[in-house]
């Protein structure tokens, strides 16, 4: 398999020059990292690109080879955190203090940044009015999570039962899954769509596919 694999994406170079993206593969499984490794190692004399990106943790078993270059993103200033928490709370101003507060709390991390303007926006903590971001209580008493696990469990807190149930049985399936196979476990199957809307919604999923369903045959 991972010699068919290599032969396809080597032969397509022929065509002309090709860049793979892989995105998140720090949740890659074995048998794709292999066939990663084994494609990395004949890449040289193609005309082929491989970007993939992963957490720092990740252990990368392709660095000692030569044509190899690793990029490493440092963490936002606190200027390009300030646009961030400006992007996911819709604000054109921010409260005196709050994208520093944020940033000094986040240390520049996108991923808890977002998640951080999310929680305080599902708390009621930040208002935003005509493109104007307002605190309910003083910013000395606001309370941010210490790790992105932290604020993570707080909005699922926050969650109502059926959605909560809905998200859960979703992580056993995968990252990936589909409704039709969350419907045939799902105890609250009337409640399903309603509760899927709902996480889209606080965007703790995100929709990547519609399937129609094929009209029936004539008898």
């Amino acid at each position: 398999m991972e010699q068919a694999l290599v032969a396809i994406i080597t032969l397509n170079t022929q065509r002309g020059p090709m860049i793979l993206i892989l995105e998140d593969w720090h949740w890659s499984d074995d048998a794709s990292q292999a066939a990663l490794k084994h494609l990395i190692g004949v890449t040289a004399p193609h005309a082929l690109m491989v970007v993939v990106t992963y957490r720092p943790n990740y252990p990368a078993s392709w660095g000692y080879l030569s044509h190899h270059t690793p990029v490493m993103l440092k963490p936002l200033d606190s200027s390009n955190t300030e646009n961030i928490v400006k992007s996911v709370t819709g604000a054109a101003h921010l409260p005196e203090g709050l994208g520093e507060l944020i940033y000094e709390r986040t240390g520049g991390n996108p991923f808890f940044i977002e998640e951080v303007c999310y929680s305080l926006i599902e708390a009621g903590v930040v208002v935003v009015n005509n493109e104007e971001a307002t605190l309910t209580q003083s910013l000395d008493k606001l309370g941010l999570p210490d790790t992105v696990q932290a604020v993570i469990r707080t909005r699922l807190d926050r969650l109502n039962r059926n959605a909560k149930e809905a998200l859960r049985l979703a992580s056993v399936i995968g990252r990936v899954f589909s409704q039709r196979i969350l419907e045939r476990i799902s105890p609250a199957k009337s409640a399903l769509s309603e509760s899927l809307e709902a996480l889209k919604a606080l965007e703790m999923i995100q929709q990547i596919q519609v399937l129609v369903d094929p009209l029936p045959s004539s008898p």
